[in-house]
């Protein structure tokens, strides 16, 4: 079909009044480059290069269409669309010639690579989510029916490691109030601390006559980054005793005072922690190391010093939602999920059991029913895991003869 065609004879008129010499002289120099490459069949990128610059210098000439019709006219239309097949035959060569790799595009997500059988099962034979969601939620209330029960949870872990995070997330996931809980505060854009005091956050979870306290505490711990910016090990360790109140502003150059007002000299069973948590964020895997050298003499050093009382040592693997991970449902079947938690794993010397990954709530305004039901199902084995230590602490005192 002619080119001309399909232009009405007025258009066309305007067309060749809108031609200037500049163009037709660019277009002749195309022409004649373009038979040149019709001779040899070899030819330079660079050669090539320069005509589909002048080509793009064309297309990019005010009024488009009329200076695009009027190349038709000249009989230069079929010399643009041999130039724009050549220039896409070469891009897509160069994309050929490099090596593969997942993802080709910063935007591109990761390909999920999910196993044909859960690699932790949370439910021996439930698969609806809302109902496994209900199930943990009843049992976080069957503990609280225990009225001397009384929990401690210490979250442990660098600045911006999440910590705060997930003590919102379980206030979501546990008030059932139909909004994101914004107990701790949480700043975005900062690798240093939020948390400057010791915090101690209590919990409730929604019951059938409302809202309910649970037994249990979680300590917000200023983030341990160095020697400047984060937590004395002693300090650590005081806490764990039971000799920190809270609110006491933690000061990285030096550890708690004797003197101080929020130091308590005498610490009884309930002021001590009955389980300890170590939060690292999942995105700084690097290898089989989540955290600088700093924080991992610190873990290693507060480990051995817990390892001789008994008490339990987890593991919170916080931001596994930022893997690439396209369903929520899905990450006890998902394969990376469980890679990076093995890593977590071995680098702690924990069981995979005791590596608990999270997906805290961040950016969201309305809370999801998979992630109320991964934060609940986490801080339950935290729960059980202290509960565990207190029960078999109390029997130990109550054995010791009088």
């Amino acid at each position: 079909m002619d080119s001309t065609q399909s232009i009405p004879n007025e258009e066309i008129h305007d067309l060749k009044e809108g031609l200037g010499d500049g163009l037709v002289k660019a277009i002749k120099q195309l022409q004649e480059g373009m038979n040149g490459l019709q001779k040899h069949q070899k030819i330079t990128n660079s050669t090539l290069q320069q005509f589909l610059e002048q080509i793009n210098v064309i297309t990019s000439l005010p009024k488009n269409r009329r200076v695009i019709g009027g190349v038709l006219l000249v009989g230069g239309g079929v010399l643009l669309f041999t130039a724009y097949m050549i220039k896409n035959r070469l891009q897509n060569k160069s994309l050929e010639d490099k090596p593969r790799s997942l993802p080709m595009h910063p935007s591109a997500e990761p390909v999920q690579i999910l196993l044909p059988e859960p690699w932790r099962k949370i439910h021996p034979t439930e698969t609806d989510i809302p109902k496994i969601k209900e199930f943990y939620r009843r049992k976080i209330v069957d503990i609280c029916h225990d009225k001397g029960m009384k929990l401690n949870i210490l979250l442990l872990g660098e600045g911006a490691s999440g910590k705060s995070s997930f003590i919102n997330s379980c206030q979501t996931a546990l008030g059932q109030s139909g909004s994101i809980s914004q107990i701790a505060t949480v700043l975005d854009g900062s690798s240093d601390s939020v948390t400057k005091h010791l915090e101690v956050h209590g919990m409730q979870v929604k019951d059938d006559g409302g809202q309910e306290h649970i037994p249990v505490r979680l300590f917000d711990c200023r983030g341990l980054l160095d020697e400047k910016r984060g937590v004395q090990t002693q300090d650590i360790i005081n806490i764990c005793d039971g000799h920190v109140k809270d609110k006491y502003e933690i000061r990285p150059d030096t550890p708690i005072n004797i003197s101080d007002p929020k130091y308590r000299e005498k610490s009884r069973k309930k002021d001590k922690i009955h389980c300890i948590v170590y939060v690292m964020d999942a995105q700084n895997q690097n290898g089989d190391n989540f955290v600088g050298q700093k924080v991992r003499d610190q873990f290693e050093e507060v480990k051995r010093y817990l390892s001789r009382s008994g008490n339990p040592q987890l593991t919170l693997l916080t931001k596994i939602d930022r893997l690439g991970i396209r369903h929520m449902d899905k990450i006890f079947y998902d394969q990376r999920v469980k890679e990076c938690c093995e890593m977590a794993s071995s680098f702690l010397g924990f069981s995979l059991g005791c590596v608990l990954p999270q997906a805290n709530y961040c950016e969201e305004v309305i809370p999801s029913v998979e992630k109320d039901l991964i934060t609940l199902f986490n801080i339950w084995k935290i729960m059980e895991s202290a509960k565990s230590y207190v029960q078999k602490t109390s029997a130990m005192t109550e054995s010791v003869p009088m």
